[in-house]
């Protein structure tokens, strides 16, 4: 099962990929939807550094848990397209009905410096058709919140 986002986001490339890179963004992102937390109640890093996994606990609206996720990132390019893809995914909890799982961002320059941002989330297992819906309300909704966050990022 795939979702899919394609935007123009208010921001440099740079910046784009700066903060596709950033815990906070993340959970600005994904706010109010799923909370997230190191799962070791240490802070979270300033950046998420590819080829290092993180281990975080997620509850959905703060109040329900919903399990233990991985972040693991690596990066590629493909011309002026930078590409991160996070391997990580559910390891724990409601959320392991999705078994497998794969989050693809793409940032390129866009007309006026801005971005053009891609974002494709593949998941897969016996139970990803009872999750895709949920999951494709959140992308609507992670969507509307980069809009906004990027409106807040440097535009060069």
């Amino acid at each position: 099962m795939r979702v899919t986002l394609r935007l123009v986001l208010d921001c440099s490339p740079d910046a784009a990929w700066d903060a596709l890179h950033s815990p906070a963004a993340m959970r600005y992102a994904m706010r109010p939807w799923l909370r997230f937390r190191m799962e070791d109640g240490a802070p979270f890093p300033q950046r998420w550094e590819e080829g290092h996994g993180y281990r975080l606990s997620t509850s959905l609206f703060g109040v329900i848990p919903t399990g233990d996720q991985r972040v693991e990132l690596s990066s590629d390019s493909r011309g002026e397209v930078r590409i991160l893809t996070d391997d990580g995914g559910p390891v724990s909890g409601a959320l392991n009905i999705v078994t497998d799982f794969r989050h693809r961002m793409g940032v390129s320059p866009a007309a006026g410096g801005r971005t053009l941002y891609r974002d494709r989330l593949d998941i897969g297992g016996g139970s990803s058709i009872v999750a895709w819906p949920l999951f494709w309300v959140m992308w609507q909704w992670r969507a509307s919140r980069l809009k906004q966050l990027a409106r807040g990022l440097p535009l060069v």
